[in-house]
């Protein structure tokens, strides 16, 4: 929305309302909305002071020392890390060894079948004894 559109909402609005209540309710009205007015802005700033805290809180954390590691810790991850490097080899290999033999039959299959030759006509039989 443009800089002023809510100004002219807010007037139109007041403008319905006014024809709607008469002058007793139309304070209680402004009221209310004053109120909810205020209740929006004390959630916005609960809002800011929750962003504070929270980048603060995120602060002192990455201010702590890290904690410290055990030492066998290094020795499990790196057997699993070389168990899963094995296992990752040989699915790839496997993957690549059914590549190739599913290209090697279809090879196959293309030169025993032939399919790019026009099949022989079913219609006029062959020609023979000439």
């Amino acid at each position: 929305m443009w800089p002023g559109a809510d100004v002219r909402q807010r007037a139109d609005e007041q403008q319905v309302t006014d024809a709607r209540l008469g002058a007793d309710e139309r304070q209680g009205a402004d009221e209310r909305q004053q109120a909810d007015e205020r209740r929006g802005a004390d959630e916005r700033q609960e809002g800011a002071v929750n962003r504070v805290e929270r980048e603060s809180a995120a602060r002192r954390i990455l201010e702590q020392a890290p904690p410290q590691v055990p030492a066998e810790l290094y020795a499990d991850a790196v057997r699993r890390g070389t168990r899963m490097l094995r296992r990752r080899t040989l699915a790839r290999r496997t993957l690549w060894l059914l590549l190739l033999a599913a290209a090697l039959a279809f090879t196959v299959w293309a030169l025993t079948v032939r399919p790019w030759v026009e099949p022989p006509s079913q219609t006029t039989p062959p020609v023979s004894g000439w």
